[in-house]
């Protein structure tokens, strides 16, 4: 469904009691979807809310219940007949088969993501290859949807059920075992570089960040490397909070330019700071990112760039996202993540 730049509450998506007739309750499009959800037939049946062009109008005016809602896991109150009213219940319970997506573009006339909704949300930004544009360019043409629709109607219906089971699954560090020492160490890692220059993140984006690698490894078979699944993580969840001037992100784009670069190795933790829960070793990795930051303007992003010359960077893409971050903000004086 389109967002308008007129939605300022939740009543565009949740909709309201009839002040005329008492016994009707004004419907959207969104409360009727969630509402089919919630039927007991329906809940191993995926439902996606789909909200085109997410930022037109502030997402915390007409979203805030849903945000409070995925936070606290509470239903959403919605009016004051216990009963229920019209079919919509006295307080809604989002559903665990109802998963959300918004698209987002970027310009004048939109306004950007709050940190409460970044924390909740993956970022996925999605870049026109020159290859690609190159090959549209041979045979430009609109895009067929009905074929999209018509070849593909069933092709997912399988998968239904397996995607709302495992939107209920709990990750603990059993089923990451095998790398949950990395895990560990890389997002502590993380944790201090940001907190060091005033970009803390918390613990819910620890515990999604562990669940998204639990899946992207379930999805991608016997290739799957951690490094790929972090590097993902680094882009689309701790990222997409930086914005501002050059003088607030010289040092963070700086560091987590050293980070990912791989040019300078993060050292293995020695045997007293294993006893001693990882603090020494994690103030070891600091002081080497303090270090590394001094180092400017020698080792800035771009510099970075041209000593791998062709060699891959440790996560390729959040250096290269730190790299056109880091020519934006310093040609312009700001920039954010969602700008380039």
């Amino acid at each position: 469904m389109p967002v308008g730049a007129d939605w300022t509450s939740r009543e565009q998506m949740l909709g309201y009691p009839d002040g005329i007739h008492p016994e009707k309750y004004v419907k959207q499009a969104a409360l009727n979807l969630i509402l089919e959800a919630r039927m007991p037939e329906n809940e191993k049946k995926p439902y996606f809310l789909i909200l085109d062009e997410m930022n037109l109008s502030h997402v915390e005016r007409y979203f805030s219940d849903f945000l409070s809602a995925i936070e606290s896991d509470e239903a959403i109150p919605m009016h004051e007949v216990e009963g229920g009213l019209d079919g919509v219940p006295h307080r809604l319970k989002l559903p665990d088969n109802l998963f959300v997506i918004g698209t987002v573009n970027v310009d004048e006339t939109t306004y950007m993501f709050s940190p409460k909704v970044l924390d909740r949300a993956n970022v996925i930004e999605f870049r026109v290859a020159e290859e690609d544009f190159d090959a549209f360019l041979e045979d430009p043409k609109k895009i067929n949807l009905d074929a999209l629709c018509e070849d593909g109607v069933g092709l997912g219906e399988e998968y239904g059920p397996l995607l709302v089971d495992a939107a209920k699954e709990d990750v603990t560090p059993t089923e990451l075992a095998d790398v949950h020492d990395d895990l560990r160490r890389e997002l502590g890692v993380l944790f201090r570089i940001f907190k060091a220059y005033n970009w803390e993140f918390g613990y819910r984006v620890g515990k999604e960040v562990s669940r998204f690698v639990y899946f992207h490894r379930q999805l991608s078979g016997d290739g799957w490397e951690f490094e790929a699944a972090l590097d993902a993580q680094i882009v689309q969840k701790l990222m997409p909070k930086l914005n501002g001037s050059e003088d607030r992100l010289r040092t963070i784009l700086m560091a987590l330019a050293w980070y990912s670069s791989g040019l300078i190795e993060i050292p293995e933790a020695n045997e007293e700071e294993k006893a001693n829960e990882l603090k020494g070793y994690y103030n070891r990795i600091c002081d080497l990112a303090v270090k590394a930051v001094k180092n400017a303007p020698t080792d800035t992003p771009d510099k970075l760039l041209e000593k791998l010359g062709e060699t891959e960077p440790r996560y390729p893409m959040a250096f290269d996202k730190t790299v056109r971050m880091w020519k934006a903000v310093k040609l312009n004086g700001f920039t954010s993540f969602a700008e380039n």
